[in-house]
């Protein structure tokens, strides 16, 4: 198998005037060895409270001008026509999405961005694929995706080693493998052993929520992280 130099990315749930909040965890993310941050809005806190996509687009600006060495990625989740055209403006370091997102995209304006695109990913209708299926769902992902990235079953949920094992079979020994569900440092080793290359992480890595509703890192966890990838 090809060595490929593992990344982490800490995942930054993105709330409503949140700036200040983004621009803060990605500093403890930098500080403390991450390879950089993907913003996300804040699914999980309700649709109200969520970043909106003009709120993405702040952040990931003021990012991008406050961390200019740092790998700064995006996920819009959204399929609003005006999303393409803001990607296209902002050009951040990575996009992370589905291929039915990036068949909507022109390459020719994204050739400097790293496309992440899920495969076998959580809540999709791939999940649970196996086998034959499987194996042409990861071929045609792989085709896409300079890293295509699987998942658990849910957030927070860990993905079964096996199943990511497999998954690894099937895609190219040149072509990065990431994970975006349930990598803790408890499992990581296992989920570098069997090939994984780079790691979205945010659950494990949350210390608390504040009274506003926004998830605070934990730095010594977030180093923690780190240092084990980067031995590897």
């Amino acid at each position: 198998m090809t060595k490929l130099k593992p990344r982490f990315f800490v995942v930054i749930h993105a709330l409503t005037h949140g700036c200040l909040h983004v621009l803060q965890q990605a500093e403890i993310a930098q500080q403390n060895g991450a390879d950089g941050v993907f913003i996300i809005p804040d699914y999980e806190k309700g649709e109200a409270k969520k970043a909106k996509s003009e709120n993405i687009v702040c952040y990931i600006q003021a990012l991008k001008n406050d961390f200019p060495d740092f790998l700064i990625g995006v996920n819009f989740l959204s399929r609003t026509e005006d999303i393409p055209q803001k990607i296209y403006e902002l050009q951040p370091n990575m996009i992370q999405s589905d291929g039915i997102f990036y068949s909507k995209l022109d390459e020719s304006r994204i050739s400097e961005i790293e496309v992440f695109c899920g495969m076998a990913f959580k809540y999709s209708k791939n999940v649970d694929l196996k086998g034959e299926m499987l194996k042409k769902h990861c071929e045609e992902v792989a085709v896409i995706a300079d890293v295509p990235t699987t998942s658990g079953s849910a957030t927070g949920k860990s993905a079964d080693i096996a199943k990511i094992q497999e998954i690894r079979s099937y895609v190219p020994v040149d072509k990065r493998l990431g994970i975006a569900s349930g990598v803790s440092i408890e499992n990581i080793e296992d989920y570098l052993k069997v090939g994984v290359t780079d790691f979205l992480v945010a659950t494990s890595l949350i210390d608390r929520v504040d009274s506003k509703g926004f998830d605070l890192l934990d730095p010594k966890k977030v180093s923690q992280m780190a240092s084990i990838i980067s031995k590897y």
